[in-house]
């Protein structure tokens, strides 16, 4: 399957970000976007997301009209942003667990199954698993925030990351980098938002999109 983005237009307020962006996504494919800021990185990704509304264009899954917010829709996708969406008064073992979706009728922190996230622990986060979310440092945060993509490894899934690795030290960052090849390596998609180049080893393409100033079609250029 290839997610396609298609003469996409966007808005902030009554300014123009661009117009006319195109690009695609094959299965496996890691596409990296870089720009200043404010060039509307995140802004492409939440209308991917289906969070912004779309002034002009299409984003499309095999031709077809992609939207993510359906609930009959095809395609699997995790977002991770700015708010890292943790609840600062639980242990960031309670914060994986409603993360995987197993709380259920028992209390938070009821001894569930976060193997798939703590057979490796590629992240470190067995050092502070029972500490308060509020109490971890930016990286520590992050780093378990993200560790949410461990239960999104399926090959029809969708990755939106927006600034994954910019509070990572160089380990997180190679652990990052390690939970992005496993996805790759199982046909799944990767769209993210850095100003951190990726490795080298990891295969990747990345996006340039200019400055608010740079409207049109050729705001948008490739690079492997």
């Amino acid at each position: 399957m290839t997610i396609e983005l298609r003469a996409i237009a966007l808005k902030r307020g009554s300014r123009w970000l661009y117009e006319d962006i195109n690009l695609q996504i094959k299965a496996g494919e890691v596409a990296v976007l870089r720009g200043p800021n404010g060039c509307g990185k995140s802004s492409l990704l939440r209308a991917v997301a289906g969070f912004l509304p779309l002034e002009e264009g299409h984003v499309l899954l095999n031709g077809a009209p992609l939207d993510l917010q359906d609930t009959e829709c095809p395609l699997q996708a995790s977002w991770y942003g700015s708010n890292d969406g943790l609840n600062g008064e639980f242990t960031a073992r309670q914060n994986l667990q409603i993360m995987a979706g197993l709380v259920g009728a028992g209390p938070v922190g009821s001894g569930k199954d976060l193997s798939p996230v703590l057979e490796r622990d590629i992240f470190g986060l067995t050092s502070f698993l029972d500490i308060e979310a509020r109490l971890l440092s930016t990286g520590q945060r992050q780093r378990l925030a993200l560790s949410n993509l461990h239960f999104n490894l399926g090959p029809s899934a969708l990755w939106l990351l927006d600034e994954p690795n910019s509070g990572l030290d160089a380990d997180g960052r190679t652990a990052f980098e390690a939970l992005l090849a496993a996805h790759q390596a199982k046909g799944g998609y990767v769209l993210m938002a850095s100003h951190i180049a990726l490795a080298e080893s990891l295969p990747h393409t990345t996006f340039e999109i200019g400055g608010p100033e740079n409207i049109g079609t050729d705001n948008i250029g490739m690079e492997r």
